[in-house]
């Protein structure tokens, strides 16, 4: 946000919205007319939410870039900016719909976030071979016990709540300050230890859900175009549903922020026989739309 916001006027980067859902704090900018921002040391590792489908594509530029200063970074490497408008009439939008050829970073499509998620290489198969899908993306066919950390919970299904003789919580997703004595908002990134995808990677469930590159075209022109989201949110899912590796969460349009939905950044790393997708631990959180 700093690189971005923290400009000249006249060499302003389009389509990069501020965080609706964000614990950052203002600070002295650089440059007359911009905007900087500064963590306190406590807040470094909460969800960051309120961002467009745009602002994600722009900041995969910018990484594409090394993350130059030079207004030219932000604009194409991932995605061309310049394709970033509305079909005559506002109808639908006319973004990219994929990552240009070569890009280092961007965002996932549906298929590389499920893998990253749900697939594990070393999963034990009934005919004796190895590798398939997890149910849930917490390396198990268990379903996630929403709640706070540390707190015993009451099984899904019923209203949430505290239960001493529950399952240890293991996703910031589901409930709010009416559930428990917490505020879901106030969670950090990481504060469910050891709940891992096989891969490694941690809140893929709660915290936020993710932004997908991939496109829900209708069949119609008439109709929007949007952007799939994955994974539970914060508040949202009480059911379970929405981390199962074969159910879709949702979808909005690429230039609308909501608050609940984030994004994680990905990009193919070569490793001895395999290609992984790896991700990084910003996430940015925005409200999630259905169709």
């Amino acid at each position: 946000m700093n690189a971005a916001l923290d400009r000249p006027v006249a060499d302003a980067i389009p389509h990069v919205l501020f965080p609706s859902q964000w614990q950052a704090g203002t600070t002295t900018p650089n440059n007359a007319g911009g905007r900087r921002y500064a963590y306190a040391p406590q807040n470094e590792m909460m969800p960051v939410g309120g961002v467009d489908w745009r602002t994600c594509a722009i900041y995969c530029n910018w990484l594409h870039n090394g993350k130059s200063l030079d207004r030219s970074a932000f604009l194409s490497g991932a995605y061309d900016v310049s394709t970033f408008g509305r079909s005559p009439g506002g109808v639908t939008y006319t973004d990219q719909v994929a990552r240009s050829p070569g890009a280092r970073y961007f965002v996932p499509s549906l298929d590389e976030w499920i893998k990253a998620a749900h697939w594990d290489p070393n999963k034990p198969n009934a005919d004796g071979t190895t590798g398939d899908y997890w149910l849930y993306s917490n390396s198990s066919d268990t379903p996630y016990a929403y709640g706070p950390p540390g707190v015993r919970v009451r099984p899904l299904g019923g209203l949430p709540g505290p239960d001493p003789n529950g399952e240890l919580a293991t996703a910031n997703a589901g409930w709010n300050e009416f559930h428990f004595d917490a505020s879901p908002y106030a969670i950090p990134l990481g504060a469910y230890e050891g709940v891992t995808s096989p891969w490694g990677l941690m809140d893929v469930a709660g915290g936020t859900s993710e932004w997908l590159e991939e496109v829900l075209q209708s069949p119609r022109e008439m109709y929007f175009r949007s952007r799939f989201v994955e994974g539970s949110a914060m508040v949202f899912a009480t059911n379970g549903l929405e981390d199962q590796v074969r159910y879709t969460r949702g979808n909005g349009q690429p230039d609308l922020p909501f608050f609940e939905v984030g994004f994680r950044v990905a990009a193919v790393v070569p490793s001895p026989g395999w290609c992984a997708l790896g991700g990084v631990a910003m996430v940015v959180r925005l409200s999630r739309r259905r169709r």
